[in-house]
């Protein structure tokens, strides 16, 4: 891939203008003059009419693969379900064409597996994956403490609720079918297992329990018998020894986000609460605490990274197509733990 001068603007398409897409056009429209936003695919045409219409964007097409045939892109973010993004992916790469995709990579490890192997024969095209625990300024702020003084993570308690209140926000109904998203696991779970995995480690080994609980904010999703588990309890066991205790679930009303408690190899002690709380102690001193906004996380960083790797720049803390294929293949390795109620050696081979 041939990396456009410092000082140009990137040029960028976006497929699939759905709730999450939202966020991207904002965080593009937010850079300036540092992104052209040149193109955007959508199937919907309703709803790509009023995107396109609402952003400026007047090369519109109903496929992503046509939009990368026609137009001349530096970057393509990709925002389709999971299950669609398999060929995007492999069209953007073999193009040389830069790609920020949502998570997860996959709905399973072979079509995850088909993706890693199309990125690592294109090397010089940067894939990346937009983990948002990977962008909240507290998590990176406890990743900065652990690496300058606090010591690597030697026992992780960590929780993340997915939203399902209305009034805040509410899963897209593709969610709700396993063969779409991957379920909770692969499609929500990540977020979590990939910023676990960054600070303590791969994991060994890991085991699953997983549950369909009869609590559920959107009813009407249930009535149409979601396949998809809503809770899950996750344990891994990394290679550098922390052992980590994982709750994932939809169980819980409002805006429950992420929360997470590390202890570290010189004694600290670091909690993260509702993703916007920072506290760090070392026995019973408290010596740094730290608050964002509450919607605060993500801040378009991963977007920021990626529009920087394709000006000749660094990756810094985001995350790559390698990473999403750990948090995937984790994923996958504590259902099927969940299923025979084993302990599940989580690394493959190669």
């Amino acid at each position: 891939m041939k990396m456009m001068e410092k000082p140009g603007a990137v040029r960028v398409g976006i497929i699939g203008l759905g709730g999450i897409a939202r966020t991207h056009l904002e965080q593009c429209r937010a850079m300036g003059d540092h992104v052209i936003l040149q193109a955007a695919a959508e199937a919907d045409a309703g709803r790509r009419r009023q995107v396109c219409s609402e952003y400026g964007i007047t090369h519109c097409y109903d496929d992503g693969i046509s939009m990368m045939d026609q137009e001349e892109l530096d970057g393509v973010i990709i925002c389709v379900p999971p299950f669609l993004r398999e060929p995007l992916i492999r069209c953007a790469v073999e193009k040389g064409i830069g790609v920020l995709c949502e998570k997860p990579l996959a709905t399973g490890l072979e079509e995850g597996r088909r993706i890693l192997d199309i990125c690592r024969a294109h090397p010089e095209v940067p894939v990346l994956l937009n983990f948002k625990m990977r962008q909240g300024g507290n998590f990176q702020r406890a990743k900065q403490w652990m690496d300058k003084e606090a010591g690597r993570p030697t026992a992780i308690l960590a929780r993340y609720a997915l939203v399902t209140d209305p009034d805040i926000w509410a899963p897209p109904r593709w969610f709700w079918d396993i063969k779409a998203s991957g379920g909770l696991l692969i499609e929500n779970a990540g977020h979590m297992i990939d910023y676990i995995m960054w600070i303590a480690g791969k994991a060994d080994m890991i085991w699953g329990y997983t549950k369909q609980k009869s609590i559920a904010s959107l009813p009407e999703d249930y009535m149409r018998k979601s396949q998809t588990e809503d809770h899950a309890v996750i344990v891994m066991e990394h290679e550098g020894g922390c052992t980590t205790t994982f709750v994932n679930t939809i169980c819980y009303p409002g805006n429950r986000d992420g929360s997470i408690e590390i202890a570290t190899s010189r004694g600290y002690f670091l909690e993260i609460s509702e993703c916007v709380r920072l506290r760090i102690r070392k026995g019973e001193e408290i010596l740094a605490e730290y608050e964002e906004e509450p919607y605060g996380i993500g801040d378009g960083y991963t977007l920021k990274q990626f529009i920087e790797v394709l000006k000749g720049g660094e990756k810094g803390w985001a995350a790559t197509a390698e990473d999403g294929y750990l948090a995937l293949e984790a994923a996958v390795r504590a259902r099927e733990s969940a299923r025979t109620g084993n302990w599940v050696h989580i690394r493959e081979k190669g």
